[in-house]
């Protein structure tokens, strides 16, 4: 599925029907403190399995960071 992630496009292998935890999972970010914004929505962590995507949509993940 062609994406647009971060401004860059990418083509990822997704299952069917993918959802924002299967993209997060294919680009690189699974299992990390991640901001998720889709076509322009700020996304909560608890709809990261039920927020669909299709062919082309924007999305921006942003991975948090601490330090001091």
């Amino acid at each position: 599925m062609k994406l647009v992630i971060n401004g860059e496009t990418r083509q990822l292998e997704l299952p069917a029907n993918p959802c924002i935890s299967d993209v997060l999972e294919a680009a690189g970010y699974g299992g990390l403190p991640v901001l998720v914004e889709c076509n322009g929505e700020a996304l909560f962590r608890t709809e990261f399995e039920t927020t669909p995507v299709a062919e082309d949509d924007e999305l921006e993940f942003v991975r948090m960071v601490a330090g001091g």
